[in-house]
């Protein structure tokens, strides 16, 4: 039998996850400088890990089709995972209050907190542990826009608002209304869980047998998480409704800049039929050759120590021909048209000039060519 971890290793489990949050904030907050983002460093980890952690009661769900009272306990991962999120809520706000306290608002911070901290100690203390691990699957939207404020390149707005409307608005009204459902309502224990033997409790055995369920009894189990539920759900809604509003308000905006630029538009090419005047906007940009680079490399290359014994004389030329990358067409035949081919050419500059004009011109037209090709 599955044992209920004892008070002790539940106080430490709170300590021990609380000072790594801390301890994650401090290390990751250098690279994310951004007030916004820094608030959102520790919700984005404890978000990330309680829907890991929410996984086997999610698999439960789904292996059973949708029946809540075939979810398994496991009382050490879900008395845990909410310990765990509840030292995520004291260190979001201890945390809060010294380095990102203009991030916290009322709503969402302060009234949020504390209520889900009580909400939870209550489900510890009632055995109701796996109900909120099971519901700590909403946590994932959280975690989609935790990603998208710290990483903006992966930001959807789309992922968010499709995970915010199947896990807390969908999945949350389906186990709303089924924990409504007299067989489905969880166990009341009649005796409080502190503190407990983890040698000689086990969790079948922490709960009464005078609240186990008989034959002939009409009332099963409480109906107090359903009420939880139901009490949570408007915030959600409410949630949800400023994303789509947040949707809408893009449209509109786009559809704005769009007209606006279509106007700009039709303004000018009215105003060039009118003038015959072509407007800067409507000339087509100039995009420079895609092998600037490579002439710039071939330009360096010629006035490196390397070629450094060059005569002067031969700058001018050298000048000349830095505008081809004759590296690229040595399977051409070009090879000669580098300045090792001028190592052979003796005399006057208008001799050497000449020369230099010969070996060019016999090729020109392939060189023109190739050139275009570029």
């Amino acid at each position: 039998m599955a044992l209920v971890p004892s008070a002790q290793t539940q106080c430490a489990t709170f300590l021990l996850s609380y000072v790594a949050f801390v301890s994650a904030y401090y290390v990751i907050s250098p690279h994310f400088p951004a007030p916004k983002q820094n608030s959102w460093i520790i919700t984005t980890v404890s978000s990330c890990v309680m829907t890991l952690a929410s996984a086997p009661f999610v698999w439960d769900y789904l292996a059973s089709r949708g029946d809540v009272s075939a979810i398994r306990a496991f009382p050490e991962l879900s008395v845990g995972s909410s310990r765990l999120f509840q030292a995520y809520l004291f260190a979001d706000l201890s945390v809060g209050v010294l380095r990102y306290r203009d991030q916290i608002n009322i709503a969402t911070g302060w009234f949020h907190h504390i209520l889900y901290l009580g909400i939870i100690e209550y489900a510890i203390q009632q055995k109701w542990a796996y109900v909120f691990s099971l519901a700590t699957c909403m946590e994932l939207p959280t975690f989609v826009l935790g990603l998208s404020t710290l990483f903006p390149r992966l930001r959807s707005n789309v992922l968010f608002a499709v995970s915010f409307f199947v896990t807390r608005i969908l999945f949350h009204s389906i186990i709303c209304l089924a924990y409504y459902i007299p067989k489905n309502r969880p166990l009341t224990p009649l005796t409080p869980l502190t503190p407990l033997t983890p040698l000689t409790t086990t969790y079948s055995e922490s709960i009464s047998p005078l609240s186990m369920p008989s034959p002939s009894s009409p009332e099963i189990g409480s109906i107090v998480p359903a009420i939880l539920l139901t009490c949570i759900f408007p915030m959600h809604a409410t949630w949800f409704m400023a994303c789509l509003k947040g949707f809408k308000k893009r449209a509109k905006v786009k559809k704005e800049r769009i007209a606006k630029i279509g106007k700009k538009d039709g303004k000018e090419r009215k105003e060039r039929k009118e003038t015959g005047v072509v407007p800067v906007s409507l000339v087509p940009a100039h995009h420079p050759r895609p092998n600037l680079y490579a002439h710039y490399t071939h330009y360096a290359r010629y006035y490196s120590m390397r070629y450094a014994h060059y005569s002067s004389r031969y700058a001018h030329y050298r000048t000349r021909l830095r505008g081809l990358d004759l590296r690229g067409f040595r399977g051409l035949g070009f090879r000669g048209l580098g300045m090792r081919g001028l190592r052979g050419v003796r005399g006057s500059a208008s001799t050497v000039k000449e020369q230099v004009r010969k070996r060019i011109r016999w090729r020109d037209f392939r060189l023109r060519r190739v050139l275009r090709s570029r």
